[in-house]
């Protein structure tokens, strides 16, 4: 797991590093998006929940508990699908939080009209500062990608008392490492099709 945290440097050094690999990620998941909207693709409703790149491995939606009729955040939603899912099989009121605006418009473009979903394109730990709290929240892969410093309180705030937060990470990167011992940054790559890798900072 690849997250940020406190460094021994001053603290304005570290705001200016945290600033510097916000910029970094917003533009590659930008990037990305964008890519994806040129190739007009959207990925398919699925059956069941999915927790990683690979159909049928792990549980599905049953570890979010009953969410019928209950608020559920997706974190880094992405295009859409997973929240459109929830919704729809089972009967959840899904707000899919996206930071990337052409993630984002890439979910609106195809789900808009999905009762039950809504998106917003927003950073997450800003948005929760504002919002009622949610019943469960979930992030497939995402999670990693925001400084654990902020995301974490501000969840746990944006939470109600008994909710459920689920997550799923990589275990192993495209560079072949695993999991970090130290809260710490590290440059990961975005896979595109017919073009070089994107770089970001994981935990920024």
């Amino acid at each position: 797991m690849c997250l940020t945290t406190a460094s021994r440097r001053s603290q304005p050094s570290r705001a200016r590093r945290l600033e510097t690999n916000h910029k970094t990620n917003t533009r590659a998941w930008r990037i990305y998006g964008r890519r994806q909207l040129a190739r007009a693709y959207t990925p398919p409703i699925p059956e069941r929940l999915g927790w990683t790149p690979w159909e049928g491995n792990g549980p599905g939606a049953e570890v979010l508990g009953d969410v019928t009729g209950r608020r559920v955040l997706d974190i880094g939603s992405g295009a859409g699908h997973h929240a459109v899912h929830l919704a729809q099989a089972h009967g959840a009121r899904v707000t899919g939080i996206e930071l990337s605006p052409t993630q984002h418009e890439r979910a609106v473009s195809a789900h808009a009209d999905v009762d039950g979903v809504g998106f917003v394109q927003a950073d997450v730990t800003e948005y929760l500062d504002g919002a009622e709290p949610f019943d469960a929240a979930y992030a497939i892969g995402t999670l990693a990608f925001i400084d654990p410093h902020r995301s974490l309180p501000t969840l746990r705030d944006g939470l109600r008392p008994d909710a459920l937060l689920i997550l799923s990470l990589l275990h192993t990167d495209l560079h072949g490492r695993g999991p970090s011992t130290e809260v710490t940054p590290r440059e990961q790559m975005i896979l595109l099709r017919d073009a070089p890798p994107c770089r970001h900072r994981c935990g920024s």
